[in-house]
Parts: structure tokens; C-alpha cells; sequence
């Protein structure tokens, strides 16, 4: 079996979610995590998973070292551009792995290894579960010198990385790139976003995804997902979000120990699949995906907007209609 380790830097404090997301790394005993965090271990701590003590000004350190770029201070934020520099900056932790991963902690995992076969893992150098880019939140990449040494193929890379704004790299510049190597960009369907509508072509995502026993399902289908990234409900892009509840909220409704008997995801947040029956009237579910479509495509209107405005003015052209010229 090919061997996996996930590197997973993170700094400032643990969500509240985060025994959750331990027990589902739990379920997946044949893959390996590694946290550089100055957050201190979890009370629940898989055996798949390690924690080593690092501060963020300690990463930017090795970093810099290891990159021979010198790095200024950053906000957290900025830690995702260093994504497909990590083969290179964590490479004395790859010893004895195929494969290295990156990721977020916004996520549940369902059963990886039924999505991610050797076989697959053999074709191909680097594995993301979206169409056409790569996905941030999951990636996995062969540890190889080329696939290590990718990044620098990225135009200025350098320079990007000492530009304390945080600048997507490793979604957008790296997705331009990974085509030098053999890349499988497989849509899973498993984030909800204002980016992507779902598998019938509408934004009628499910409204509620459960956890159970090492396995991802939702409302919508029969189907077994290979993960849940939940960035919208958490707040990304969405007023409505757990982030940004006035006053704050509780996100999980229950204890982290009754991870065994399944999670239910909703826009409420986590609680324990015994706590809530599994099925609702058809009435409610009906209108439930009513607003989940409505809000989604309010957002995703917005966000157009936005782009758009920010498209005139960086052209120049704000303001410019109607101005008379002498």
C-alpha cells in the first residue's frame, strides 16, 4: 500500500470542531498526519496523528531557510501560499512516504482510501478532488524531487512569497503549473460553494451531511463522499455563517465523545446523530433546499457584482463613462 502523511501547519488556536476532525483522521488508520502547531495536542489524539511544537515565526524561519528567500512577518492567512513549497520545507518528514498531502482543518473525512486507490496513486503525481485547479483544503502529491521542486516553475515565486498579502497561491498559480506532471483533477462534489453548483447543474446543495462510522453521506443522495469541506457554512463568503454570528454561538452541540455514534453538518452547526432523528418530513426537506438555493444564489450574485466592480475599476474605467473630454 502506498503511504500517505498529511503536513498540516497550524498556528494560533484549535476550532472548536477540531476532536471531530481527529476522529475522523481515526477512521483513516492507514494514513498519517503531522501538525506543527503552538496549540498543543488535542484531547483527542489518533495514533495516525503527530504533534510537534512550532510557532509561526518558527515555520517562517525554516521557511526561509529552507527556500533561501527571506520572508517577512505575515498574517496566519498567508500560510496557504506555502502549500506547494512543503515537499521542500517539511522534506526531513518524508522519509519513508510515497505521497505527501496538504490541507484545512474545515474539513470531515469520509474512507480516503476507497477514493484514493493505489492505482490512482500510481498514475498520477499529484491527486485534487476539484475540476481544473487545485484543491487547497485536500491535495495529495508524489514525494518526488520533481513534483518537491515543482513551485519553482511558478513565475516569481519569490517575490510572491514575500508579499505578505495572502495571494491564493496554491490554488491559483499553482493550478497552472501542475500540468508539467501527471495531475488528476477529479470534481468530488464534496464542497458547497457559491463557485460550483452541484451534480444536477443547480445550486440545490444538501442541506444536511452526516458523518458515521468512518463514512461521508448527505440528504441529497445515496451516495459516499470522500470527504466534506464545509467553508461555507464556517462563514466563507456567507454572511449567514458560524463565524459571523451576532452574538457568537455555539458550533457544536454536544460532546466530542459521542464521535462514535455519528455527526450530523448542518447550517447549525455539529451535533450527534442520536440526538436528532436521521430523516425529516418532506415538507421541511423541500423548503429547507428551497432557502439553501435562494441563499446561495443571492451570494453568488454578490459575489459577481464585486467582481465585476473590481474589474472596472483596476481597468481604469471607474467613473470614466459620461466624462467629457476637451
Amino acid at each position: 500500500m502506498k503511504t500517505i502523511v498529511m503536513l498540516m501547519p497550524h498556528f494560533g488556536q484549535w476550532p472548536e470542531w477540531i476532536n471531530i476532525y481527529m476522529e475522523t483522521c481515526r477512521y483513516n488508520p492507514t494514513v498519517d498526519w503531522i501538525f506543527f502547531t503552538d496549540c498543543g495536542r488535542t484531547e483527542n489524539h489518533p495514533g495516525n496523528v503527530r504533534f510537534l511544537d512550532m510557532s509561526y515565526r518558527d515555520f517562517l524561519h525554516l521557511a526561509s531557510r529552507k527556500l533561501e528567500v527571506d520572508l517577512p512577518e505575515s498574517s496566519l492567512r498567508k500560510l496557504c501560499d506555502f502549500r506547494p513549497m512543503y515537499g521542500v520545507i517539511f522534506e526531513e518528514y518524508l522519509q519513508g512516504y510515497d505521497y505527501f498531502g496538504f490541507g484545512d482543518v474545515d474539513v470531515v473525512y469520509g474512507e480516503i482510501r476507497k477514493f484514493v486507490s493505489d492505482r490512482l496513486l500510481e498514475d498520477h503525481d499529484i491527486l485534487s478532488f476539484h475540476s481544473g485547479m487545485i484543491s487547497g483544503h485536500f491535495a495529495l502529491l508524489r514525494c518526488s524531487e520533481p513534483v518537491k521542486q515543482l513551485f519553482r516553475k511558478m513565475e516569481e515565486w519569490a517575490s510572491r512569497l514575500q508579499d505578505p498579502r495572502h495571494l491564493r497561491m496554491d490554488e491559483d498559480a499553482f493550478s497552472e503549473i501542475v500540468h508539467l506532471v501527471r495531475t488528476s483533477e477529479v470534481e468530488m462534489f464534496s464542497t458547497p460553494s457559491l463557485f460550483r453548483k452541484w451534480k444536477d447543474g443547480t445550486w440545490n446543495f444538501p442541506t444536511q451531511w452526516y458523518w458515521h462510522e468512518g463514512r461521508i453521506t448527505n440528504d441529497r443522495d445515496d451516495a459516499e463522499y470522500l470527504y466534506f469541506h464545509f467553508l461555507y457554512w464556517k462563514g466563507d463568503a456567507n454572511p449567514w455563517g458560524w463565524r459571523d454570528r451576532l452574538p457568537p454561538g455555539q458550533v457544536v452541540h454536544g460532546d466530542w465523545r459521542h464521535a462514535p455514534a455519528g455527526w450530523r453538518i448542518d447550517a447549525d452547526g455539529f451535533r450527534p446523530l442520536d440526538r436528532w432523528p436521521v430523516e425529516i418530513s418532506a415538507g421541511k426537506r423541500w423548503w429547507r433546499s428551497v432557502w439553501s438555493r435562494l441563499r446561495f444564489e443571492r451570494a453568488w450574485l454578490r459575489l459577481k457584482a464585486e467582481g465585476i466592480l473590481k474589474c472596472i475599476r483596476r481597468s481604469g474605467l471607474w467613473f470614466q463613462a459620461g466624462r467629457r473630454t476637451d
